[in-house]
């Protein structure tokens, strides 16, 4: 814990050195480690909802409704029980390990807040937000970037210096700050651009041209 604690507060370039090693590490790992099967288990998940109905809103009100309700029930009473576990544990080692066998169980938290959502878009309350949330995601590589300068010039050693020194609770507020940073800039440089500053550079790298950028140039 001190080694990485030193790493994340010095200077950039010792960070640069740390961080590199770790990188290196997760990806000289063979591609079937279990956390792969994981990932391609969760887009055949997200498939399979699409295929059916689910994610596109097409079945009532009702059927939303009890799928949050169960969701919820199921995957929050598994995780109250594991934090639980932690806190009585004092956050150690060993007090996690109950959290491994139940994880997969409390996952089902994750369909309550899609049912939540989707009764949210079919009740027409959430238009001005989805729309923000949609230039969000429109601008998902340029804000996945942007999240981690912030969180960067926070916590890390060249920056404010916060790496460790926050309790929980305290992190709720960067997450705050990263939010609000994202949900405002989002909209307004979609008004003047079509895409974000490096979903428009990837594309220009995709068909090896320069794409139009300005939404003036474009006519719209």
């Amino acid at each position: 814990m001190k080694k990485d604690t030193d790493a994340h507060l010095g200077g950039f370039f010792q960070l640069l050195a740390f961080r590199a090693n770790n990188v290196y590490q997760s990806h000289s790992r063979p591609i079937y480690m279990p956390y792969w099967y994981d990932y391609l288990a969760m887009m055949l998940i997200g498939m399979a909802l699409i295929k059916l109905g689910v994610l596109t809103g097409s079945y009532s009100t009702k059927f939303y409704v009890w799928m949050a309700l169960l969701s919820f029930a199921i995957g929050m009473s598994v995780d109250t029980w594991s934090v639980w576990s932690a806190i009585k544990g004092h956050f150690t080692m060993d007090s996690w390990t109950a959290s491994v066998i139940t994880y997969e169980i409390g996952r089902f938290t994750a369909f309550g807040y899609v049912a939540v959502i989707l009764l949210l878009v079919k009740s027409g309350m959430s238009r001005s937000a989805t729309k923000t949330l949609a230039a969000v995601g429109q601008m998902a590589f340029s804000n996945y970037i942007l999240t981690s300068l912030i969180c960067t010039t926070i916590f890390e050693g060249y920056g404010f210096g916060l790496f460790g020194k926050l309790q929980r609770y305290q992190l709720y507020g960067v997450v705050l700050l990263v939010w609000l940073a994202i949900l405002i800039i989002s909209p307004i440089w979609l008004r003047h651009f079509r895409f974000g500053p490096l979903e428009w550079l990837w594309r220009s790298l995709t068909y090896w041209g320069k794409q139009p950028f300005r939404l003036d140039r474009v006519g719209i």
